[in-house]
């Protein structure tokens, strides 16, 4: 008697699995076939619903096979006393013939996630992304809260019936189905295992490796689409770059807050990632309505096509905004900021070309989100990011992302406001040139006929020393207040001198220093925004 005879009979007799009569299936159409043997579509006279066979075979087994034999049968200990989830795919029973042991599972009539996505991409709403989202996350709650971890999630060994989510193959059929075994020697579909194991195939997968395909299954809903599809040719390339930190980018409308959580989800540390239970309760807080927030990925022709840039709005609006709906959109575009500060992150590329206008009155949407990063993550990076004449002073001496750094960016968007679109810079020499000048002091033209409650806050958000900048809501406060004493008091109090912010004298052997600094930085990448002045990813 084999080890697996030998575990099933012990396992029917102990009442931990039931026998079905075999006599009382008859065997299907074939529809897969897996490391172990072939999945038919079948049917049992004693259940109203069709059924899946999975077959292993009794014996004949190669020498090669015989580790991945064991270790289906400690993952079908397990399987044997889980009790049924509704969100977890059930194991009605096994029979049996002369050669073979057959798994007796639910067929899932909707097919996997992959399939259902594709098959309704355009017609998805974010109503029912969310409750996908929210039932896998359930189903993997079941699993770690009894100490069992999935190690193979991907889209295909999530299925669906009656339209709700069954997750399947969750350490038993992960060597039944042949799709799930990588080129590479280790289980899973590449775009969603853990990082560490890509780098070190020894490394052990625990409840935060589940946490990292879950956030990449998030992605997927939100997508609708595979992960790096451009890759599927050559998953080989794709494991390194996963390794170095590659994710996809979201998707414009994706709601914030399920954004940053698998965001959360697929952070390379695995200590950085939340807990399932962590994860169930950030989805139950989604709101569709208040959380809703256009993505996008900054460049030239980024966002909603029904939307333009702030810049193309002011220019084209320039004579006609008064300065109460001046200041009524920088309102909203702290609102956005806001959304985003209270929820620990900072935007590392935040200049006007990714603040959107729609088509209502004060209708702005911050886009760019691919750029946000944790609060704890830019401490960590001094990696420089955006638009040149929308970096604080401390980012071109070399200091991390902060928030009081996106306080910055704000002021200059107020100078983009005020003088109707115009780049706050003009045209200057040189990229070093211009840093130098920024850290030395050197700030946009006050405009003719600005209204002093709007020179005086413009200057708090380019203070120097990042610590006198008012934080988001002390901001917000004071823009509120501004409105709240109307239009007419912003008109009384417009100051008709149109002077510099600061003046400065370029110092040109501190110009080399900042060309040797911006020498590190790849030139050939560079995007622009308009006419506005290079943005340096590095």
């Amino acid at each position: 008697m084999t080890s697996l005879e030998k575990w099933f009979d012990d396992a029917i007799s102990d009442g931990k699995i039931r026998r079905i009569p075999h006599e009382t299936i008859s065997k299907g159409k074939l529809i897969g076939e897996g490391g172990f043997g072939k999945v038919y579509l079948a049917e049992c006279n004693s259940m109203t619903e069709k059924i899946v066979l999975k077959k292993i075979r009794k014996c004949h087994i190669k020498e090669k096979e015989k580790d991945i034999l064991f270790a289906f049968i400690k993952e079908l200990k397990i399987h044997s006393n889980l009790e049924q989830h509704e969100s977890i795919i059930p194991l009605y029973g096994i029979t049996e013939n002369r050669n073979s042991y057959f798994l007796v599972m639910q067929f899932a009539n909707n097919g996997t996630l992959s399939e259902f996505l594709k098959e309704k991409r355009d017609t998805l709403d974010w109503a029912t992304k969310i409750s996908i989202a929210k039932q896998m996350a359930d189903g993997i709650h079941h699993l770690h809260s009894r100490d069992i971890i999935h190690r193979d999630l991907h889209s295909k060994n999530i299925l669906l019936h009656n339209g709700h989510i069954k997750i399947s193959d969750f350490g038993l059929s992960k060597n039944i189905n042949s799709l799930s075994t990588s080129t590479s020697g280790f289980f899973g579909a590449i775009p969603y295992i853990e990082p560490k194991t890509l780098i070190d195939h020894r490394y052990k997968k625990d409840k935060r490796s589940d946490i990292y395909g879950l956030g990449v299954l998030f992605w997927e809903i939100s997508s609708c689409c595979i992960p790096f599809k451009d890759y599927i040719s050559n998953y080989q390339s794709l494991t390194g770059k996963i390794s170095d930190g590659l994710r996809e980018d979201p998707i414009i409308n994706t709601p914030l807050e399920y954004m940053l959580l698998y965001k959360d989800c697929w952070q390379p540390e695995p200590t950085d990632r939340p807990l399932i239970q962590m994860v169930c309760s950030r989805l139950e807080s989604i709101r569709i309505d208040i959380d809703m927030q256009p993505l996008g990925k900054i460049n030239e022709n980024n966002g909603d096509a029904k939307k333009d840039n702030l810049r193309q709005h002011l220019q084209n609006e320039h004579h006609n905004l008064t300065w109460y709906q001046r200041v009524a959109l920088l309102e909203s575009i702290v609102e956005n900021l806001q959304s985003i500060h209270t929820k620990n992150y900072i935007h590392c590329n935040l200049h006007i070309g990714n603040v959107l206008k729609g088509k209502l009155d004060y209708e702005i949407e911050i886009a760019g989100l691919s750029y946000l990063r944790s609060v704890e993550e830019t401490g960590l990076s001094k990696e420089l990011y955006g638009v040149m004449s929308y970096m604080a002073p401390e980012i071109l001496n070399g200091q991390p992302h902060t928030q009081t750094s996106n306080i910055y960016s704000i002021g200059i968007i107020m100078a983009d406001i005020a003088s109707g679109g115009k780049p706050p810079f003009g045209d200057y020499p040189s990229a070093a040139q211009l840093a130098l000048a920024i850290i030395d002091g050197l700030r946009p033209k006050f405009s003719y006929g600005m209204p002093r409650c709007w020179k005086d806050l413009m200057k708090k958000c380019w203070h120097a020393n990042p610590a006198q900048r008012p934080n988001v809501n002390q901001l917000l406060e004071e823009i509120r207040e501004i409105r709240r004493l109307g239009s007419k008091w912003i008109v009384e109090n417009i100051d008709e001198d149109g002077t510099d912010a600061s003046s400065v004298d370029m110092n040109m052997s501190s110009v080399e220093e900042v060309n040797s600094d911006l020498r590190r930085f790849s030139h050939g990448d560079d995007l622009f925004d308009s006419n506005e002045n290079k943005q340096f990813t590095a």
